[in-house]
């Protein structure tokens, strides 16, 4: 008789309605995210051509920039930093994978920090001569950041973000995601 009164009936309704409605959300909407956070592991499709993704150009930098640190490192050169940032690019991406504004983070430490080995090694305090061959295996390393870098600038997965929020975060869908728990695609910026 409890579920008899109109009131009861009418809220047991209500909550039936909202909670088949952001249980459809988080599907509909978890599935798309995950699609586009997806691409950034995966690589997104720019005009018909898969583009490399920019997970794989950040492995590029962080396995580079471990090798200029090991070969700075021989010229006594402090490298314990860029270490550390390659360090926590590489969990990042193990840890981290749908939160590219962390991602992003890591990266941009890990510049910064190769920028520092990088005046130390050639700057006019230079410790000691670096060797020929260490200068083109540096320059090679460096070579293969410049063009990961190029890489993650055309690789259109912030494009693809940018685009999912005009066309489908508008009011409720964002709110109700919000609700449902739908992890949205983040700038990797």
């Amino acid at each position: 008789s409890f579920f008899k009164k109109p009131v009861i009936a009418i809220i047991l309704s209500a909550l039936i309605v909202i909670g088949s409605t952001v249980l459809s959300v988080n599907l509909k909407l978890g599935e798309e995210c995950r699609d586009i956070i997806d691409g950034f592991h995966d690589g997104v499709s720019v005009d018909g051509v898969l583009m490399p993704s920019i997970a794989s150009q950040l492995r590029t930098v962080r396995s580079s920039a471990e090798e200029i640190a090991h070969i700075a490192g021989t010229y006594n050169v402090d490298t314990e930093e860029l270490t550390w940032a390659c360090d926590d690019l590489r969990y990042g991406l193990l840890y981290s994978e749908s939160d590219a504004s962390y991602l992003y983070y890591c990266y941009e430490e890990l510049l910064s920090e190769l920028r520092n080995v990088e005046t130390q090694l050639f700057g006019t305090a230079a410790q000691m001569p670096i060797s020929v061959q260490d200068i083109e295996l540096i320059n090679g390393y460096f070579d293969e950041i410049k063009t990961a870098q190029q890489l993650i600038e055309i690789s259109g997965y912030n494009e693809t973000v940018r685009q999912f929020n005009r066309e489908q975060l508008r009011f409720p869908a964002d709110f109700i995601g919000e609700l449902a728990g739908v992890d949205f695609p983040e700038l990797f910026s």
